[in-house]
C-alpha cells in the first residue's frame, strides 16, 4: 500500500528560547466558537487584535501584535484554549509553535477571513505585528475577505502597508 505524505510550510511563532506570538488552531468548530474563545482569551491575557484564516479543517488566529510574549505565556494561552489536545501535545513536546501557512491538500485551504479587535494593544512591537500582517497576506495573495470583522477603512490601511513595506 502506498502512503500519502503531506508537505507544508510552516513559521515558527514561538519558541524556548526567544518566546514570540501566540497562535491557535482550532479544528472542526465554527466561527463563532472560536471568535467567542479568542474573545475570552483576549480578556483574560489582556491580547491585542489578530488575524483569524480559514483552513480546510478549521481556523489558525495569529496574535501579531503579542510579539513579546513568554514562552510559559504562550503555553498557559495554548492551554487555555479551545484548540485540540494534539496541537498542545505537540507545542509542548517540541518546545516550539509551529504554524502551516501554505498549502498541503490538493486546493490552496487557506484564506484569510478577517481581524478581531480587541480593547488591548497586545504585548510587543506594533511595527513587527503590522510587518507579520504584511508578509501574511502578501505570501497569500490576500485580497479583501469575503467578510470583514474589522472596517473597511482599516483592511485598505492594511493593503497600504502592504504597498508600501513589501514593494
Amino acid at each position: 500500500m502506498e502512503k500519502t505524505f503531506a508537505i507544508a510550510l510552516g513559521i515558527v511563532t514561538a519558541d524556548k528560547e526567544r518566546g514570540g506570538y501566540p497562535s491557535l488552531e482550532y479544528d472542526n468548530v465554527s466561527l463563532e466558537t472560536v471568535i467567542a474563545d479568542v474573545k475570552r482569551l483576549q480578556k483574560k491575557y489582556k491580547l491585542g487584535k489578530c488575524v483569524v484564516v480559514k483552513t480546510m479543517k478549521g481556523y489558525h488566529v495569529h496574535f501579531f501584535w503579542d510579539n513579546g510574549r513568554s514562552w510559559e505565556e504562550i503555553l498557559q494561552i495554548t492551554e487555555d484554549s479551545l484548540a485540540p489536545s494534539d496541537f498542545k501535545e505537540m507545542t509542548r513536546a517540541i518546545g516550539k509553535r509551529v504554524i502551516r501557512i501554505s498549502g498541503k491538500y490538493k486546493t490552496p485551504d487557506l484564506k484569510v477571513i478577517g481581524i478581531i479587535d480587541s480593547e488591548y494593544e497586545g504585548y510587543g512591537d506594533k511595527t513587527i505585528g503590522d510587518a507579520y500582517l504584511c508578509f501574511f497576506t502578501k505570501l497569500l495573495n490576500i485580497k479583501l475577505p469575503d467578510f470583514l470583522l474589522v472596517s473597511k477603512e482599516e483592511w485598505e490601511k492594511i493593503e497600504k502597508l502592504q504597498a508600501t513595506n513589501l514593494a
